[in-house]
């Protein structure tokens, strides 16, 4: 995971805007992140601090290359519809509907035009993932803990 998230878009990001630079600037990146990079949930504590630093370098890297004309653009989606979270296929939908969980083809496409723009970061699922995040940071750690142990026991059966 660390390598993932960490070292390769961190070695390909560093790699892909000096030959940018060297070409006479101009030119976009993307890193995607994710909305747990804002929020440190037991049972993900390792993939919520390997997007916290990809969130964090890509950030510094972009107030490094901006004015060489290169944007680099950090996307931080919530819950995409893929088969990650092993969810049956009528609470994906579910999910969409309720405007929770995002087709990756939706958010590729809000990406890329984000990205174009040269935003510096996109949060996708707007005011719900953003309630979300704020949920999450004024929650405290013993509710988090408590909830967690609920969740898992009703995983467990």
């Amino acid at each position: 995971m660390i390598n993932l998230y960490v070292v390769t878009p961190t070695l390909l990001s560093r790699l892909i805007a000096g030959r940018m630079v060297r070409d006479g600037g101009k030119g976009y990146i993307m890193n995607i992140a994710s909305i747990s990079s804002r929020m440190m949930m037991p049972g993900i504590a390792l993939y919520s601090a390997t997007k916290s630093f990809l969130r964090c370098f890509s950030r510094a890297m972009r107030n490094e290359v901006f004015d060489n004309g290169i944007s680099v653009t950090t996307v931080c989606p919530g819950a995409v519809a893929t088969n990650l979270y092993d969810l049956p296929p009528r609470h994906i939908k579910l999910g969409v509907r309720l405007g929770v969980i995002m087709p990756p083809e939706r958010l590729a496409s809000l990406a890329v035009k984000k990205m174009f723009r040269r935003r510096a970061e996109f949060i996708p699922g707007g005011f719900v993932n953003r309630l979300f995040i704020f949920l999450v940071a004024t929650m405290p750690e013993g509710l988090i803990r408590w909830s967690r142990r609920k969740i898992l026991k009703k995983m467990t059966g």
